[in-house]
């Protein structure tokens, strides 16, 4: 089985303010140009920090796993989103740019952006079903192999 793309581990539920409140525990995806990737996930959404995120940053995701169909978000430095709903048809891909994930939050934090992606906004699978997403740095570029997300799961406390 090939590594997972990156590590996101559980954390408690989190208001859409306090996206930067808790990165503990999550391990950082390099992406070639330096930037760095953090992803966490509370019961209700994925929490992504891009650091070093000069020239924007990039996450597609695949909820369903099956390279049909993909959610794009592009962040620019300044906290602005771009979202779009892509498909795979005869020709390549289609991309719908006027689609909209309800509840998608990003903003911006000294050297990084964050995004809260609400899960019921892209998929009936939850965590610990596997996605399958790619990350990028800069607009414009192809998407990079989309690789595998692992869901850690939640501490068991009262043990």
């Amino acid at each position: 089985m090939p590594s997972p793309l990156l590590r996101c581990p559980a954390v408690a539920e989190l208001p859409a303010s306090a996206l930067s409140a808790s990165w503990g525990g999550a391990e950082p995806l390099r992406l070639p140009s330096g930037a760095a990737v953090y992803g966490v996930w509370e019961p209700q959404a994925w929490l992504l920090r891009f650091t070093h995120a000069v020239g924007g940053v990039g996450v597609a995701v695949d909820p369903e796993g099956d390279d049909a169909a993909f959610f794009e978000f592009l962040l620019t430095p300044e906290g602005g989103l771009e979202q779009a709903f892509c498909r795979r048809n005869r020709s390549g891909w289609r991309r719908h740019p006027g689609w909209v994930c309800e509840g998608a939050v990003a903003s911006v934090e000294s050297d990084s952006v964050q995004l809260r992606l609400p899960f019921a906004s892209l998929s009936q699978r939850r965590p610990p079903a596997p996605w399958r997403a790619a990350f990028r740095q800069g607009v414009g570029r192809v998407w990079p192999r989309f690789g595998e997300i692992y869901w850690e799961a939640p501490a068991v406390s009262g043990r």
